[in-house]
């Protein structure tokens, strides 16, 4: 139900995601390193800023989410 982003050199726990009320079956980082999303079996991908921890933006799908993945337009960034 929930996702941790790590300090890598020191192991340290940054941030704790919460909202999923099911398993997070899924994460993925943005190219530019700012955002993560995850997916769960709740039938929702959750978008959040890495730097502060925030919920960005949910969106509700019609089935348990498995594998994500960030999609560019052109090379551009597509979200936010």
């Amino acid at each position: 139900k929930t996702a941790r982003i790590w300090d890598a050199s020191t192991g340290a726990v940054i941030h704790v995601l919460e909202g999923h009320d099911h398993l997070v079956w899924s994460v993925a980082f943005s190219p530019d390193s700012r955002y993560v999303i995850t997916g769960s079996y709740d039938e929702t991908i959750r978008f959040w800023d890495i730097e502060t921890g925030e919920l960005k933006k949910c969106l509700q799908v019609k089935k348990p989410v498995s594998c994500i993945d960030f999609l560019l337009e052109e090379g551009r960034r597509i979200f936010p």
